[in-house]
């Protein structure tokens, strides 16, 4: 027994959906700061069916490729040109983000955009004083106000940033990978770093998926109709 025409149809259809959806995100991920376009590569993911067939699967890869640089003059606004994360205080525990636009939040911490506080490299939150008025970050992401210095930001990275999963708000959760000083990332100061999604490129992939989508559906349908006129013909014959 080997798997049919219709499962090999249907198996490209199930795959070409998740490739649509994924174009739809980055879409509408087009205007979010430091957003990392995702993107499907094939693999080997239905293992035999207990026949001598294979299916073609997918992975799920997202491009690290920095963002355009934008920017703002605004003194907290932040962009990591390079492979960096900044680390951030969550309820569930330490994330990561390349989002960089942050503020000041009422106890005076540096915080996300969301109200999450930023981490120096002693684990601890960045805090400024009520009186601090000029902030200045270097390259290394040492912090000083006024002068005087309030710490460094936490910069990691991540030997295999596959592992990092998208936990919203910009966030990612490490799985199974450990963090790593970012010695090489430069931060870049009034900056922040545009999503890394060409609009009109994820366009052209999401009608190529939907051709795919359609020619996948009008193979399953033929194979079935195939299937059903032997049936009749056996049928009639007996």
């Amino acid at each position: 027994m080997t798997v049919t025409t219709e499962i090999y149809a249907f198996a490209a259809q199930t795959m070409l959906a998740q490739a649509m959806d994924m174009v739809a995100d980055n879409i509408a991920n087009a205007d979010t700061p430091a957003y990392k376009r995702e993107q499907l590569r094939f693999r080997e993911y239905f293992d035999k069916l207990g026949t001598d067939d294979t299916l073609s699967g997918l992975d799920r890869l997202r491009d690290l490729v920095d963002g355009p640089m934008q920017q703002t003059g605004n003194p907290l606004d932040l962009a990591i040109k390079g492979d960096g994360f900044f680390s951030v205080e969550t309820p569930n525990g330490v994330m990561y983000t390349r989002n960089g636009r942050f503020t000041i939040d009422e106890d005076g911490n540096l915080a996300t955009s969301n109200g999450l506080k930023v981490l120096g490299d002693d684990g601890g939150p960045l805090v400024f004083a009520p009186t601090d008025k000029e902030i200045t970050i270097d390259s290394a992401g040492k912090v000083l106000a006024d002068g005087g210095e309030v710490g460094t930001l936490d910069l990691v990275r991540f030997r295999d940033p596959s592992s990092l999963e998208r936990a919203g708000g910009g966030l990612y959760l490490p799985r199974g990978a450990d963090p790593e000083p970012a010695d090489e990332a430069v931060v870049l100061q009034g900056v922040i770093e545009g999503s890394n999604v060409q609009p009109i490129k994820e366009i052209t992939r999401m009608i190529s998926v939907m051709r795919g989508y359609q020619s996948a559906q009008q193979i399953a349908e033929d194979e079935h109709d195939r299937i059903r006129q032997a049936i009749r013909a056996l049928t009639d014959a007996n």
